[in-house]
């Protein structure tokens, strides 16, 4: 099977949806561009599963020292340090959104680098 590598912005609390099932989460890091420092997590994906509907992922960034709700947040996948501060990135696999579903909104996806097979 081909893997793919697809790159997500985060922010407190993002919510991704992918091609296909995250593999597992390569990187968590903070990344400088011409502006500012933002977080990001680069997962893999199997480049030739593609489920519809497409899975969502919620990725929630926590303070050291913060309190949380590990049945919320979900697993650990990375830590990133931004200037003095430690952040801890987790994720959850989450309900699926299917388009035209009443009541639902569609998740925002965010920066995606291109895609590197690997």
């Amino acid at each position: 099977m081909n893997k793919v590598i697809y790159k997500y912005e985060l922010q407190a609390q993002t919510v991704v949806q992918c091609p296909s099932p995250i593999r597992k989460v390569v990187h968590v890091a903070e990344q400088e561009d011409a502006t500012s420092k933002l977080p990001y997590v680069w997962v893999q994906l199997w480049s030739d599963i593609m489920d519809d509907p497409q899975p969502r992922y919620r990725f929630t960034i926590v303070g050291t020292g913060e309190s949380r709700d590990d049945e919320y947040v979900g697993e650990h996948v990375g830590t990133f340090l931004s200037g003095p501060f430690v952040w801890h990135v987790h994720m959850k696999r989450i309900a699926r959104w299917l388009q035209g579903q009443a009541g639902r909104v569609a998740p925002t996806r965010h920066a995606l680098d291109s895609a590197v097979v690997v």
